[in-house]
């Protein structure tokens, strides 16, 4: 049976009586029994308006030439759901008489119907006002005016013309330049729901009321139906005691703790033992190249998802090269660990290619990827070469030691920037490529875009989490300023309690227990030490020695894990280890379709949907909640992919669905609570040793790789954007990247450049 969603109806009437009625729509009555709360507010009367955003709800009174507003916490539980002083309270007078206010998932909407004119504005409950101004987006629509009424329901809005029954889906994207973009997802005629009725949302479900005599209908929100609202009611009947004045809100609060707290392998057990979330996401290597082996002389002991045994590399599995020659999988037995030497393509055309073979178009019609072009694409079996167990020591040895999924996969076909953005928004804001100029990086959090998870976190009331990222060029992190930066005001007034760098921060916080709940971690993209030395870069992308990477990963897994670490803190944490995309390294998996993330997501020169997933990658999941030899697979239909770690996150936090708003692939992603399987928590404290690390190569040993050369505009743009004009910067980024062969020889000219600003200055 589906488990009921934690929702709630307020009824008010105009006098400011109230009554907060649990809403379950497996009910013969989805608002049984008697209320939860009822009362009376003094300050909401007639007149008011009342609407759920985040976690909160607001109140606003638009007949007033300047509307008073006030944002009010949402606590169910309390005698008063809106107890106590507002969050938030002031005057708009943008917002008056002949504004509608429509809350989409984490912003509003400002529409007025008689013209047609509309804002989007930014929801921040910590400014001073909890909207930002001026507003993200704003026009008018010709075709959405007077008549029609704007019902947001999860990341849709329902545009019904009461009089006529008429009725349009849109899709909401902050990011286009109208946020209800064009084509519509859905269009139709209720002939059953006219003038008189009221549609309320109740998170996924939506309630057709008849005020006149209280009936009602209920009935199931489904997008991706010919009709949103289905062809069958969920349940119908009549509410005698809701009379004509009153109002109905659909409101979802933050989900507490549920009864399944001591069950192993539920949502509510990992929410009730895993108290900190580290993330760490590394770069560019497929599952067959870094983690095939791992079970190549063993068996896992845990199997969650598939009773099947672990898919790992094997040396029966080819491609063909240009000459018609089989190039098989192999174990690299190189010296070192800089497999391989070149640089592998991971363009969104190349692995297109990689999938489907460069002359074989099947993608559109959703075939199958055969996984044969990666020879082909790339030019070299260098691709086809794998690292066994011994050669990446700390990776594997996490793996075994813990939980490591076989059917995981990145989120696109393509490079980092796109499959970082889908781990942290969603989805690549419908992008094929990277955001590789530095003008259009640099200006890049100028405009609106899709929501980040710590957007969500935030206007949801969650405010303890942290990016940590190497400080090896004043104060350059990359993953704020792309997936995170103008999104939320407050953060960027005061940066320093969400982005600490790894050194000063991250491993004391770790050590001493005083992390956030949720921690992201940045790694080393081409190093650099501003204190002095030569710290190599440790993503572990292509080409490039491992050793930096795999003595990194052994730091942060000591730093949580290792000696020194209290019980306490070992039991509260789980560590998330994967990688945003395969870097054009082989894998024999087909990756799935999924959903695509936002309805008009289509690329338009290559046709691509954003429905098919990237090439599988490691996941490892590090808990001692965890039993040793844990291999996992998604227990849907639906794969895992990196999705997976925001829904994880969200669920865990307590952050109803219908508030997520970023993107249907998230919202169908599946979680991974099933590992944490054990019902006594696990004392041992696995330790690995890096592998080669009297063999590291120096950083002129490093040659620039692809990925060193993407973020020489990007350093550049953060030390001396706007002390120089944009074609000096341009140049010198070129200047560098022709005149640097190594990473030591890269990290002399960027300090160099860093040294001639700063004498600027």
């Amino acid at each position: 049976m589906e488990t009921a969603p934690y929702s709630f109806v307020i009824d008010w009437e105009p006098d400011g009586s109230y009554r907060l009625w649990s809403f379950d729509p497996q009910r013969s009555d989805p608002l049984p029994g008697a209320p939860v709360q009822r009362g009376k507010w003094s300050s909401i009367q007639a007149g008011h308006h009342l609407a759920p955003i985040g976690s909160y709800v607001f109140d606003w009174d638009p007949g007033l030439l300047s509307s008073p507003y006030r944002l009010w916490n949402l606590e169910p539980t309390a005698s008063d759901p809106l107890p106590g002083h507002p969050v938030k309270e002031g005057t708009w007078y943008d917002f008056t008489e002949g504004h509608q206010l429509v809350t989409l998932a984490n912003y509003l909407l400002d529409w007025v119907p008689h013209s047609g004119s509309y804002g989007l504005w930014n929801f921040d409950p910590q400014s001073s006002e909890f909207v930002s101004s001026p507003p993200l987006q704003s026009g008018t629509w010709s075709t959405v005016r007077e008549g029609q009424q704007l019902i947001p329901i999860g990341g849709y809005v329902l545009d019904w013309e009461p009089e006529n029954g008429n009725y349009h889906l849109w899709s909401f994207d902050p990011q286009s330049p109208d946020p209800l973009p064009g084509p519509a997802v859905q269009k139709g005629n209720w002939g059953s729901i006219r003038a008189g009725h009221q549609l309320v949302p109740i998170g996924d479900y939506v309630s057709d009321w008849v005020a006149s005599d209280g009936s009602y209908r209920m009935w199931h929100f489904d997008p991706g139906s010919s009709d949103p609202l289905g062809r069958d009611t969920v349940q119908e009947g009549k509410w005698d005691t809701i009379g004509d004045q009153h109002t109905l809100v659909g409101v979802q609060p933050t989900i507490p703790l549920g009864a399944a707290s001591s069950t192993p392998a539920t949502l509510d057990y990992m929410r009730s033992k895993i108290k900190k979330i580290v993330f760490y996401m590394l770069e560019n290597r497929s599952f067959d190249h870094v983690c095939g082996w791992l079970y190549e002389h063993d068996v896992p002991s845990h199997l969650i998802g598939s009773t099947e045994q672990y898919d790992g590399a094997n040396s029966k599995y080819f491609n063909v090269d240009a000459g018609g020659k089989k190039i098989y999988v192999s174990k690299y037995e190189g010296e070192n660990l800089d497999c391989p030497t070149e640089g592998a393509k991971h363009d969104h055309g190349d692995v297109m290619n990689q999938l489907f073979e460069p002359f074989d178009k099947t993608y559109a019609k959703k075939n199958s990827p055969p996984m044969t072009g990666f020879v082909l694409d790339n030019a070299t079996g260098q691709t086809m070469e794998t690292y066994t167990p011994e050669r990446l020591s700390v990776l594997n040895g996490l793996a075994k030691a813990y939980a490591i999924s076989d059917a995981w996969f990145c989120s696109l076909p393509g490079p980092t920037d796109l499959n970082r953005a889908f781990s942290l928004t969603g989805s690549s804001f419908g992008f094929t490529t990277s955001f590789e100029s530095g003008r259009s990086y640099q200006y890049w959090p100028n405009t609106p875009h899709r929501p980040s998870i710590w957007k969500v976190l935030w206007d949801n009331g969650f405010d303890d989490w942290t990016i940590y990222y190497p400080d090896d060029w004043e104060g350059f992190c990359y993953t704020y300023h792309l997936f995170l930066k103008g999104q939320i005001p407050t953060v960027d007034a005061n940066r320093s309690p969400h982005l600490k760098t790894m050194e000063d921060h991250f491993y004391q916080e770790a050590s001493n227990g005083s992390l956030p709940r949720f921690s992201f971690i940045e790694p080393a993209w081409i190093g650099g030490d501003p204190k002095g030395g030569d710290r190599p870069p440790n993503s572990y992308h292509p080409p490039m020695d491992l050793v930096p990477g795999e003595i990194t990963l052994n730091n942060v897994y000591n730093a949580l894990f290792g000696e020194g670490t209290t019980l306490q803190q070992r039991e509260e944490t789980l560590l998330v280890i994967t990688f945003d995309e395969h870097g054009g390294q082989y894998d024999h998996v087909s990756p799935p379709y999924g959903a695509r993330p936002y309805a008009n997501d289509k690329d338009s020169k290559s046709g691509f949907e954003f429905d098919l997933f990237g090439v599988r990658v490691p996941t490892i999941l590090v808990s001692p909640w965890i039993e040793e030899k844990t291999v996992f697979r998604s227990q849907t239909p639906v794969q895992y992919d990196s999705t997976s770690i925001l829904a994880t996150v969200l669920s865990w936090y307590g952050v109803p669905k219908e508030r997520w708003g970023l993107g249907e692939r998230t919202a169908h992603a599946p979680t991974f609570e099933s590992v944490f399987t054990r019902e006594t928590a696990r004392t041992d404290q696995p330790a690995f040793t890096p592998p080669l690390a009297e063999k590291t190569l120096g950083a002129s040993d490093i040659p620039l790789n692809d990925l060193h050369r993407l973020f020489v505009p990007r350093i550049l743009w953060h030390l001396a954007g706007g002390k120089i004009d944009d074609d000096q910067l341009d140049e010198a980024a070129q200047d560098i990247q022709n005149r640097a062969n190594n990473v030591e020889e890269l990290h002399n000219l960027l300090a160099a450049f860093q040294e001639s600003i700063a004498q600027m200055n």
